[in-house]
């Protein structure tokens, strides 16, 4: 049963050291056609070409063969299907298991040319079908007719549906995407309480909350590991009334 973050007791509430282990537990749950409320300083989406090596060594012809050459820049020639860490937003769009894709960013000033390009490097490894836009408050890009939006959590929407919710606890102590490389002189700039009082001013719901600490790589330090049992106890057990 999908509960209203903040004011219901969510019950399906996973922690993990990186998003590497969230697509299992997406897949295991059966989401299908979800909107994904991605929480993170890092947009966290690889992506996978489609041709593989196997395709090289099946071609017919010396014709055939320079014709699948000639996308060079879509193949994988890795021959794993390991699904590393950044790969499992990827998985789940390419499987359907998420419909919309909303990357939520620390930024306190968003949308300006300078954040747009910011997100564009970001991305640009993805073949996308339209070019990288600003609309107002949202910065969008759109993979396999899957619109991904770029924006500050009070820009998020009111949903008329339940969404699976992502979070990443350097979210709470790197304040911008274009400082967001490993560092243990951070202090946390957002309190657990706060982010959850957010979410539940939007009025989000969901049945299934994934939480990663990034501790190992060093974009949360390691003494701030506990805010990530502190946002899992909130979510759990809201206190009423807040």
């Amino acid at each position: 049963m999908n509960q209203l973050v903040g004011l219901e007791p969510i019950k399906n509430i996973f922690l993990m050291e990186d998003h590497a282990e969230a697509y299992a537990i997406w897949e295991e749950a059966r989401i299908k056609n979800k909107i994904l409320v991605h929480i993170d300083a890092h947009i966290d989406f690889g992506w996978r070409p489609d041709r593989k090596l196997h395709h090289l060594l099946e071609a017919k012809s010396l014709k055939a063969l320079n014709d699948l050459l000639e996308e060079g820049s879509v193949w994988d020639l890795s021959q794993t299907q390991t699904r590393e860490e950044g790969l499992s937003i990827y998985f789940a769009l390419k499987n359907n298991l998420i419909s919309e894709f909303y990357w939520v960013v620390p930024d306190a000033h968003w949308g300006t040319y300078k954040q747009c390009k910011i997100v564009k490097k970001m991305i640009r490894h993805i073949p996308l079908k339209k070019t990288v836009a600003v609309d107002g408050n949202y910065i969008i890009a759109e993979f396999d007719d899957i619109k991904i939006f770029t924006c500050r959590l009070w820009d998020l929407p009111r949903f008329q549906e339940d969404v699976l919710l992502d979070i990443d606890l350097d979210f709470l102590v790197i304040k911008s995407v274009s400082q967001a490389g490993p560092s243990q002189l951070r202090e946390p700039w957002f309190r657990p309480a706060e982010l959850v009082d957010e979410l539940a001013n939007k009025k989000i719901c969901t049945d299934l909350v994934t939480i990663a600490y990034s501790v190992d790589k060093g974009f949360t330090p390691a003494k701030y590991k506990y805010l990530g049992n502190e946002l899992y106890s909130i979510l759990k057990n809201p206190v009423k009334g807040t």
